[in-house]
């Protein structure tokens, strides 16, 4: 089990996965260092194939006579004029020397102060002392040194000059067959020296042999130059990945850690919001996620504070006409008759109040649950009018209601039940306040892919100081006896407007008082 704290919450954490990804898509390139193997198998074969060819040429040219002659075979090497970087070797029918280039080149290779084992060594040498070069090839070099066998060295200096050449290549070749041998260098690298033999042919008679060797040293270093360039690009490539890696998980991780901190400070023990969170200013993921969490937590500081501000409305409501029974409940055993009924019926009035309170407070909440959990469906706000209208008619004879200019589009998204319900809050509430024998206007009309109905009656207007209030809970002017006036109303109705992404105000007129409901139009 990986510790919560130090190391083990380090290997848990974002940024130690995003180096660790960033890092292994670095290392997958560099594995294609292992196919430089298959490169340099290919190269040894074309430098093979080309000391073939110099040899078959220098044996084609030798074949002329029934006996190789020194100065022959030594003037055909001279005019050779450096032209070719392997060591070229003439031996006759019986393996001895009978000349080589590097007697020929002697004194050019003495005054450059070089001693000869092969021709191709007046390349630039290897630089295999580089500290790059030898951290990295540490492994492999512990590796060889642990667990393969040695290997066999002969170096150039397998042949003996003055004695007969005896190796397996040249013995195959003064039987007329081609022979190719490979030997370990002595000088500490890791090279070889290829030697071939080519038969030197008088008709079907073998004269003599043509003994080419090479070291692959110009192959070495050609793939050590190439090793290293890779070393450096796979370093520079790491370092690239570890900085991005950690300003990318920085970037995340931080931010995260930010949003983790600020959720811890803003919430008290007892489940309420001391602070806000602060919306990023990167608009990505995290972004998003701040600005969620943002209105989340704004959401749940509203909630919090409508229970609350809830609570004590509902109490201040239900504390009125407790107090009133409470008082007529002990005055009553010191009162008699008229004064005892009188008593009575305050008890009873307040505890129908009360009564409806509970039962409105019921109906406010059942709103609620009922507008997380509904249907919403396509309602056509024109016909929902329509419908309503008549019921009013019936119930309010002596009033006249107007509905005008039905616009051709008027479908919203909710449900049938609240959408009339809003509606009919507000048409008794308009009914209620209209002066008698004036008419209740109602007017549809749609702009900027909204709905806009005003509810208008001729009356009296909201005390100016009221307008903000009319919406809230339990507020009204009316007093208390007209039990159905409970102030839930148009609280109600502005619930379920909003829960609809609509919104009512009311704006007082020069005679009376408007209503402006807004709902979004289905386009």
């Amino acid at each position: 089990m990986v510790s919560d704290t130090g190391i083990g919450k380090f290997l848990l954490s974002i940024t130690f996965r995003l180096m660790i990804f960033n890092i292994i898509l670095v290392f997958l390139p560099m594995a294609s260092i292992l196919y430089l193997d298959t490169y340099e198998k290919q190269l040894l074969n074309a430098q093979e194939k080309s000391m073939v060819q110099q040899g078959r040429l220098l044996s084609a040219a030798l074949s002329g006579s029934t006996v190789l002659d020194a100065d022959n075979a030594t003037r055909i090497l001279i005019n050779l004029q450096e032209r070719t970087e392997a060591r070229l070797r003439i031996l006759d029918n019986k393996g001895l020397l009978i000349a080589d280039t590097s007697t020929i080149y002697k004194d050019e290779l003495r005054n450059k102060n070089i001693e000869y084992s092969d021709y191709s060594r007046l390349i630039t040498p290897i630089n295999g002392n580089s500290i790059l070069y030898k951290i990295a090839t540490f492994p492999v070099r512990l590796y060889r040194k642990l667990f393969q066998p040695p290997l066999p060295v002969a170096g150039e200096s397998y042949y003996n000059s003055t004695e007969p050449f005896t190796g397996f290549e040249v013995i195959a070749a003064l039987d007329g067959r081609y022979g190719a041998v490979t030997r370990l260098s002595s000088d500490g690298q890791r090279s070889v020296s290829l030697y071939i033999a080519i038969p030197v042919l008088n008709s079907e008679t073998v004269i003599g042999a043509v003994l080419c060797s090479q070291s692959t040293f110009r192959i070495l270093q050609d793939m050590y130059e190439i090793r290293l360039v890779l070393l450096k690009i796979f370093l520079w490539s790491f370092l690239f990945a570890l900085i991005i890696s950690i300003i990318l998980a920085y970037s995340i991780s931080f931010r995260i850690k930010r949003l983790r901190n600020e959720a811890e400070s803003i919430r008290t023990g007892k489940g309420k919001l001391v602070g806000y969170f602060t919306p990023s200013v990167f608009m990505d993921e995290i972004g998003d996620l701040s600005f969620s969490l943002a209105d989340l937590a704004s959401r749940m500081d509203k909630h919090f504070r409508y229970t609350a501000s809830f609570i004590q409305d509902f109490s201040h409501e239900f504390k009125n006409p407790l107090s009133v029974v409470r008082t007529a409940s002990e005055m009553i055993p010191d009162s008699t008759g008229e004064q005892r009924d009188r008593f009575l019926e305050l008890i009873d009035q307040n505890s129908r109040r009360m009564e409806f309170l509970l039962d409105s407070i019921m109906e406010l909440s059942l709103i609620d649950k009922d507008l997380e959990e509904e249907i919403k469906e396509n309602v056509d706000i024109s016909i929902l009018l329509a419908n309503l209208i008549p019921g009013f008619k019936l119930k309010y004879p002596h009033r006249e209601w107007k509905l005008q200019g039905p616009p051709a589009h008027s479908s919203v998204y909710g449900t049938k039940d609240k959408l009339g319900r809003v509606f009919i809050n507000i048409l008794e509430t308009a009914n209620s306040f209209a002066s008698s024998g004036t008419p209740v206007d109602i007017k549809l009309s749609d702009n900027n892919n909204q709905i806009r109905i005003t509810i208008f009656n001729y009356g009296s207007t909201i005390p100016s100081g009221d307008l903000d209030r009319i919406f809230d809970r339990f507020y009204s002017n009316r007093i208390y006896r007209e039990q159905k006036h409970n102030g839930l109303g148009l609280s109600i109705s502005q619930t379920i407007a909003q829960s609809y992404n609509g919104n009512i105000t009311a704006v007082n007129m020069e005679n009376g008082v408007c209503f402006l409901i807004v709902f979004p139009l289905i386009v």
